[in-house]
């Protein structure tokens, strides 16, 4: 039966397969403050569930602190840290960014945590880095003035977006020098709830295309839409990276967009059943989704980080579901063995 790499690359080459890749990841709030105790948290969650791929996952801000901006960890459910004001003063402070080495500073930290954790690993496991898209960092950077200089300044916005870009593209290709196989591409405002999707592209389009040509030479990139409502087409059709979402409340569900010739990952909400339910539900939750999603082009994960207190029992049930072998012909209809679904 097939792990890994070979898993991947045959389901996303369109193969179909009896067993699902899957993966699943949490933050590391505090270890992930220095590369040596990121790289221990990041391997210990591999050890403890063996994903078919290798997901480092440092806090939002790790990009900004080079910036200036602060941030402090609160015991926030997610993992998340708490991000201070805004360092944007100014709307000239846009275009007074500067330009960052990534092999230097915070950055630095963790370009040295992927060089080892891709080192520690067996070459079959694939290792893929969280990098967050210009427009999230310029808005985490501008604070509560961002909304503001977009509508008012958007020529100095542009110029700050423009030198996150080139910060961002060098740290992919710093990434791809390191040796991993991957970037994790985060579109936070990707969504109605905060641009519609043409402001979006006006914003966020040639940064977001030009970190996606950057990885372009890796051979597993994602594209991560985050949060409800979001804007499908933020990902070019054509683009190198298989998109990552969450079904929810205004998305397309994961088997419309695989009948559509798309390549998704993706799956539960982080607070639903993988959260709160007993190893059974979360067992019997995953063959439903399987079974709706059966055929290539998919990746089972969780559709967003973990929180910090789901039970490991219930992680490690939807990854031997989705390693059940099942048969090429699907009648759809899920088992019942062992429960009922309502």
């Amino acid at each position: 039966m097939l792990k890994y790499r070979d898993l991947i690359d045959s389901v996303l080459s369109g193969e179909s397969q009896p067993t699902c890749p899957v993966a699943f990841w949490q933050h590391h709030p505090v270890a992930d403050q220095a590369a040596g105790t990121m790289r221990d948290a990041t391997l210990a969650f591999q050890r403890r569930f063996d994903c078919d791929f290798v997901k480092i996952t440092p806090a939002s801000t790790f990009q900004l602190r080079d910036h200036g901006l602060e941030d402090e960890w609160r015991g926030d459910a997610l993992g998340r840290r708490w991000i201070g004001p805004g360092v944007i003063r100014e709307a000239a402070d846009w275009r007074a960014l500067r330009e960052l080495d990534p092999a230097v500073g915070f950055a630095g930290r963790h370009l040295d945590c992927a060089r080892m954790v891709r080192r520690a690993l067996d070459p079959e496991i694939p290792v893929v880095q969280t990098v967050f898209l210009p427009l999230f960092q310029a808005a985490a950077l501008g604070g509560d003035r961002f909304l503001r200089d977009c509508a008012e300044n958007p020529e100095d916005v542009a110029v700050g977006l423009e030198i996150l870009g080139r910060n961002t593209v060098k740290l992919i290709v710093a990434l791809m020098d390191a040796g991993i196989d991957g970037v994790f591409l985060v579109a936070q405002h990707a969504r109605a709830g905060v641009f519609a999707e043409e402001r979006y592209a006006e914003l966020a389009g040639a940064s977001d295309r030009a970190c996606l040509a950057a990885a372009g030479g890796m051979p597993l990139n994602f594209f991560h839409l985050h949060g409800e409502s979001v804007h499908l087409g933020a990902l070019p059709d054509d683009a190198p990276a298989v998109l990552h979402y969450e079904e929810g409340p205004g998305h397309a569900a994961m088997d419309e967009l695989l009948r559509s010739g798309r390549r998704v990952a993706g799956g539960p909400c982080q607070a639903g059943w993988i959260r709160t339910g007993t190893p059974e539900e979360v067992r019997l939750e995953t063959s439903l989704l399987l079974r709706r999603c059966k055929g290539p082009r998919f990746l089972l994960s969780a559709g967003c980080v973990l929180t910090q207190d789901t039970p490991a029992a219930n992680v490690e049930a939807a990854i031997r579901e989705a390693r059940t072998p099942r048969p090429d012909r699907d009648d759809g209809e899920p088992r019942t063995e062992g429960g009922g679904h309502d």
